[in-house]
């Protein structure tokens, strides 16, 4: 074998072993972001648990595991003799300073209907109601059958008390439109 031959054999296997080794670095830091995304969406959910947990005496708060393994927390809110079902679920925001930072998206059925969608006036509200809400917005899905209502906001500076005010001014908008929503579909005949 001349000597021509043996280095560019030699180049070649050392190419290969750069390659190989330059691959696994990239899966290794892969598998870092994965398991510090992982421990930061722990961490923030361990944190929102113990916030809600903290809230109040009065409250019922439930905790369900989603099929793509999130956690989503349901509470049962109780004010001026009315019950809302608020469920809070954890939401990826980005990155800050290096670190994971995870949002809050608070939401509840305000009103709906089995079949059909909802009429072209409740419609229109959800449109335009969201100019009058002191926190949070309305939504509707693409086949206009079912109202929300929604918040977001960041999870790491929630206190107890901040859920508290989260939770009655949703409670109050979702039971006020809840009455203007009836009082239409009561008008459109449904």
């Amino acid at each position: 074998m001349n000597l021509h031959v043996m280095i560019r054999t030699l180049l070649a296997l050392t190419l290969l072993v750069i390659v190989t080794s330059d691959r696994s670095a990239i899966a290794q830091e892969e598998k870092d972001k994965e398991q510090a995304a992982a421990e930061a969406r722990e961490k923030a959910t361990a944190q929102l648990k113990a916030n809600l947990e903290k809230m109040s005496d009065n409250v019922f708060l439930r905790e369900r595991t989603l099929d793509n393994g999130n956690k989503i927390f349901q509470l049962i809110w109780e004010m001026d003799g009315e019950t809302s079902k608020i469920t809070f679920e954890l939401r990826e925001l980005g990155h800050f300073r290096g670190e994971l930072i995870y949002g809050i998206l608070a939401y509840s059925l305000v009103s709906g209907v089995e079949e059909g969608s909802l009429p072209p006036a409740v419609i229109k509200a959800v449109a335009t109601k969201n100019e009058r809400t002191g926190l949070g917005y309305f939504s509707m899905p693409e086949k206009f059958d079912t109202v929300f209502i929604n918040m977001t906001a960041p999870s790491d500076t929630l206190t107890p008390s901040q859920l508290w005010m989260i939770c009655a001014y949703m409670h109050q908008n979702r039971m006020g439109f809840k009455k203007e929503i009836e009082s239409l579909l009561n008008a459109s005949g449904q």
